[in-house]
């Protein structure tokens, strides 16, 4: 007699997580390829302190991940410090609102006029999608999604902000660079999308990191599924079987397949059309979505005071072989005042990530460390730590004419054996998205599981 389980999660990322959460009171298992859960939610404990190495942005109250949270006795601080510094010309420039920018920076009248017509462009634009997400999320799911697909998608975000002068637009690329790829690459929803959340300040729905560092999560979801999660599990093929989905995965050199009523694929979306058996137009769309790299290098330091950058969290680095420089420390010390250590971390997305893939990491360390050092030369020796990460796939990023309505389609249909979720199902991906999306997904498996109970007392083996 082989076990028919209720379903089959695959995929640890924030998307599988939250799916197996769902359902933690099914037969369930959950596949993840990793040797751990959470994918690019990942942080180590360093004593007082944690080094984080990829997504660390959270959502505020009433999002998914926050349930998650609180089911888990987790905790978010907020993050006080500016998110909009820049590092130009040598000079860290970090005014107290966005819209002083064009008059800190060292650019010429014409650079500060072409900032300011873009920033005014993407404001006014901000505030239109703002008013667009408030009108669609009273839309039925399916209907909210294929809206939010097509948004502002059929030019890049390039083409929205117009010919630039090469410093203007060395601002807006690495800034852009968050989605992973380029700005002549990502769809104008993508860019309009990110600055939307970049620009809200306090009102910004990422605006919190975790308490105890991004990997608390993962690690706690773990704990409480126990058995039931199986680590270092290569999903090879997800077909329907007798109503249900046979999952047929490789761990440790075994090739095992397991049966199950329902199956939620968490996985990205390039990886889930290469196993799953779903319509071509399905598997079509599924491969347009991007997936650019990033470089990311946590760094440790030894800072008994709090530093000059205190106040600081965010900084896009211009002149740098990374994008952006982030400031831990300044959330930590607002939830734990008087900590020893500094906690930054580094990264690099798009075509700058891409031309450091081959480089060592001893090289890549060595070239970060160097700009980081400029940056913050009072720091030059108190870095006691670092630790490299190459993320590739990194974030899920909408590409300009990409139709994503199939894959929409598909998953709004009422009876689905293989459902989808993942950050994809936004123009940019984010922890929230892929959690909410797997949430959907794990309450029709629910709703479909009731259903079929009703007429299957005995559903436990076949």
């Amino acid at each position: 007699m082989t076990e028919l389980l209720d379903a089959v999660i695959i995929g640890g990322g924030p998307a599988g997580m939250s799916a197996a959460w769902e359902l933690r009171d099914r037969r369930i298992r959950l596949l993840e390829a990793g040797d751990r859960l959470g994918g690019r939610m990942h942080s180590e404990p360093r004593g007082d302190v944690w080094m984080n190495f990829g997504a660390h942005l959270f959502p505020g109250p009433g999002s998914r991940i926050q349930s998650m949270l609180a089911d888990l006795g987790l905790r978010t601080i907020e993050i006080p410090g500016n998110k909009f510094a820049v590092w130009s010309d040598g000079r860290l420039v970090a005014p107290r609102s966005v819209a002083m920018m064009p008059f800190l920076l060292d650019f010429s009248l014409r650079e500060r006029i072409a900032l300011c017509i873009a920033g005014l462009r993407i404001m006014r634009e901000v505030a239109r999608f703002k008013r667009f997400q408030a009108q669609g999320a009273t839309l039925p799911v399916t209907e909210r999604r294929q809206k939010v697909a097509s948004y502002r998608g059929n030019r890049s975000f390039e083409q929205f902000l117009g010919r630039l002068p090469a410093r203007v637009r060395a601002l807006f690329a690495a800034s852009g660079r968050r989605a992973s790829v380029e700005i002549d690459e990502q769809g104008a929803g993508v860019g309009i999308s990110l600055f939307a959340s970049v620009w809200a300040g306090k009102a910004s729905s990422m605006a919190l990191n975790l308490d105890g560092g991004t990997g608390a999560l993962p690690r706690a979801v773990e704990a409480a599924l126990g058995s039931a999660v199986s680590c270092g599990a290569t999903v090879l093929r997800v077909v329907g079987a007798d109503g249900g989905v046979a999952v047929t995965f490789e761990r440790g050199g075994v090739v095992e397949t397991v049966h199950a009523r329902r199956a939620v694929v968490a996985v990205p979306a390039t990886a889930a059309a290469a196993v799953c058996d779903v319509p071509e137009a399905v598997r079509s769309a599924l491969l347009e979505v991007q997936y650019g790299p990033f470089v990311s290098l946590g760094v440790l330091t030894d800072e008994k005071d709090a530093p000059d950058w205190n106040d600081i969290y965010a900084i896009t680095a211009l002149d740098a072989p990374f994008d952006m420089v982030f400031n831990h420390t300044n959330a930590i010390r607002a939830a734990r005042p008087g900590v020893r250590h500094g906690s930054y971390m580094m990264y690099a997305g798009g075509r700058q990530a891409k031309s450091l893939l081959g480089r060592s990491e001893e090289e890549i360390t060595a070239l970060y460390l160097a700009a980081f050092l400029r940056i913050f030369p009072a720091l030059r020796d108190k870095v006691v730590e670092t630790k490299l990460f190459k993320w590739s796939p990194g974030n899920a990023c909408r590409a300009v004419g990409a139709d994503f309505s199939p894959v929409v389609d598909h998953t709004g249909r009422a009876v689905q054996a293989i459902r989808f979720c993942g950050d994809y199902f936004a123009e940019i991906g984010n922890m929230e998205i892929a959690a909410s999306t797997g949430l959907e997904a794990a309450r029709l498996v629910r709703a479909e599981l009731d259903a079929n109970r009703k007429d299957d007392p005995c559903p436990s083996s076949e």
